[in-house]
């Protein structure tokens, strides 16, 4: 953390030939989400790039000092730690129009994109990613453009979801910068005489322990419900955590479609039913079949004796929604239609049980159960 400090309200200089090297100080970095498009990530430790999210990055050239212009600016180049990809794919980078903070900016209040500065950049794997800022910076310092920063955004068409180490992340440090090489900046100045050493002091004592601290940031959750993408298959991506803190990012794919069903093995019509047979006392039977294609109908004949000690015959179906059945004298007279559990007959005769979809468009598969009990 010292370190990160440091080079915040610092740069190092080292010459070569007629070269040197500068770093200049990341001050703002956020992204965006569609998905919550009043909410502020400036304290995220993690800028976002996909559908829906961009991520805005700023540079400040004060500790540079007055006298560096872009004449002195001979390579500008943005580093920026990739921690994380879940789909790979590539970003366009562009200059942003106007002012913005990163304690402030959301997704309703985001400066337009101004001019594209880079194309297809890839983003494939975990580590650093340059991007080369040269003209960009010259005109910076030249002051013939305002210093609004950069805007990574998801090139037309990519499929990418992955995630940059922010300037608040204390998990790995990896802070954006963007390094400098400048020529005529002048040379350095001799080095002075080191000083004596003292003397090492006493020990101190242990001071107590201070009080635990807050919980840190938890933005990895806005992660929770952006698209992903496995062997082309798109889903959303879930965020679990176990009981240690380790954080687990998923692609959750939608559950394969069903079967294809089986066309209708019967598909008949009422003058030519198919036969179940006469069912004495104690006697069942069964069919089961499909409505596929829709629209399909199934007739089947059956004839009940019913007598002591069975009291009637019982058609129950068991089937997907939308498919019923009816009863029927003949062709044209019902007992009963439109059932879709059970139904009993208590006078013996012979029948006909039609099985059919509610509507012409209705599809499913059905089972017949026919008893005389």
């Amino acid at each position: 953390m010292l370190f990160r400090m440091f080079s915040r309200l610092t740069f190092a200089v080292v010459l070569f030939s007629a070269l040197a090297h500068a770093q200049v100080v990341l001050t703002d970095d956020a992204n965006t989400s569609s998905l919550f498009p009043k909410k502020n990530f400036g304290g995220s430790v993690a800028l976002i790039v996909c559908n829906g999210s961009n991520t805005y990055i700023k540079f400040d050239f004060a500790n540079l000092g007055p006298s560096i212009t872009g004449a002195n600016v001979s390579t500008a180049t943005a580093m920026l730690y990739v921690n994380a990809v879940i789909t790979p794919g590539t970003v366009d980078v562009y200059q942003v129009s106007g002012p913005w903070s990163e304690n402030s900016i959301t997704y309703n209040n985001a400066p337009t994109l101004g001019s594209q500065l880079l194309s297809a950049v890839p983003v494939s794997k975990t580590g650093y990613l340059s991007l080369d800022l040269t003209s960009t910076a010259q005109a910076w310092l030249n002051g013939t453009l305002p210093n609004n920063g950069i805007a990574l955004v998801p090139s037309p068409g990519s499929p990418i979801v992955a995630s940059f180490d922010s300037k608040e992340n204390i998990f790995t440090s990896h802070t954006g910068e963007l390094a400098l090489t400048l020529v005529s900046a002048g040379p350095p100045g001799p080095q002075g005489p080191s000083g004596a050493a003292g003397l090492a002091g006493p020990v101190g004592a242990t001071g107590p322990m201070g009080p635990q601290g807050p919980s840190g940031p938890t933005s990895f959750d806005s992660l929770n419900g952006l698209p992903c993408s496995i062997s082309g298959t798109a889903g959303t991506v879930a965020l679990t955590y176990a009981s240690n803190g380790v954080a687990t990012l998923t692609c959750n794919l939608p559950p394969p479609p069903p079967p294809p069903l089986t066309p209708d093995q019967w598909n008949n019509i009422a003058t030519n039913p198919s036969g179940v047979g006469a069912l004495g006392c104690g006697y069942t039977a069964g069919r089961n079949g499909t409505t596929y294609p829709a629209g399909t109908e199934d007739w089947f004949l059956v004839t009940f004796y019913i007598n002591a000690p069975c009291s009637g015959g019982t058609v129950t179906l068991t089937a997907s929604s939308g498919i019923q059945f009816d009863i029927r004298t003949d062709p044209n007279t019902n007992v009963v239609a439109g059932v879709t559990s059970a139904y009993t007959i208590t006078t013996s005769g012979t029948y006909l049980i039609r099985v059919y979809g509610a509507t012409p468009s209705t599809v499913g598969t059905w089972s017949l159960s026919i008893a005389n009990q």
